[in-house]
């Protein structure tokens, strides 16, 4: 499935964080997908957030400095209720 048909089935309430690697080798950030990705976030900064970060495709374990603090700032926006801050 692409990533625009398993986006349109995600509940509208649901929030979705991606964080990506600029050295991406297998599905690189700048591609068609990355792309979409980042287009979601500008269009709806609200319910979509997309960062690309310096790392490969496995950042947990490629630069666990970046990746680890970006998912606690994303864990805290996720369980916010949209529409408040």
């Amino acid at each position: 499935r692409s990533p625009r048909e398993m986006v349109s089935t995600i509940r509208p309430d649901i929030k979705v964080g991606v964080i990506w690697g600029i050295e991406d080798k297998f599905t690189p950030c700048f591609g068609p997908v990355g792309r979409y990705f980042a287009d979601l976030s500008e269009t709806d900064p609200e319910r979509f957030q997309f960062e690309r970060v310096n790392g490969g495709h496995v950042l947990h374990d490629d630069v666990p400095e970046t990746s680890q603090p970006w998912l606690e700032k994303s864990l805290q926006w996720v369980f916010v209720p949209r529409g408040t801050k």
